[in-house]
């Protein structure tokens, strides 16, 4: 739901770590438009945001932090 952090779950780290992935961060507003749970979806524009791939060198929980501040810092910045 808009405006409802979740705790991230840690697949992204260990696909990069362990099948040396590029984990590129993609963040958007759907969420406005497309409500979860609901069967209903409104009309809008997307606005998607793009990032970097993420650092190979970080450990797991600075990799989680910095995913989170990209992933939902960045979506609840495009819903308002």
């Amino acid at each position: 739901m808009v405006g409802e952090r979740r705790l991230l779950k840690s697949g992204a780290y260990y696909y990069q770590k362990e099948a040396n992935l590029e984990i590129i961060v993609t963040a958007n507003n759907a969420g406005i438009f497309w409500p979860k749970k609901s069967w209903i979806k409104w009309p809008g524009k997307l606005i998607m945001g793009y990032y970097e791939p993420m650092p190979k060198n970080l450990n797991k929980e600075d990799f989680m932090d910095e995913l989170g501040r990209c992933l939902l810092d960045r979506s609840e910045e495009l819903m308002s």
